[in-house]
């Protein structure tokens, strides 16, 4: 799901920039904290990863 989630944030960066989706996905993650990202792909710092940041 992480890969998935990356492809989106890179597509998602360049079709509408200004969009709030990684910061709304976030947000989502951080409501429901009993969601087990790792078994998900989700690496530990898994929103400093280069491609979630946009400098990769």
């Amino acid at each position: 799901m992480f890969v998935v989630l990356l492809m989106l944030a890179h597509l998602m960066r360049h079709i509408s920039p200004n969009s709030g989706w990684k910061e709304r996905l976030e947000q989502l993650l951080e409501k429901y904290p009993s969601v087990p990202l790792m078994g998900m792909g989700f690496t530990e710092n898994w929103n400093a990863h280069p491609v979630w940041t946009g400098k990769g």
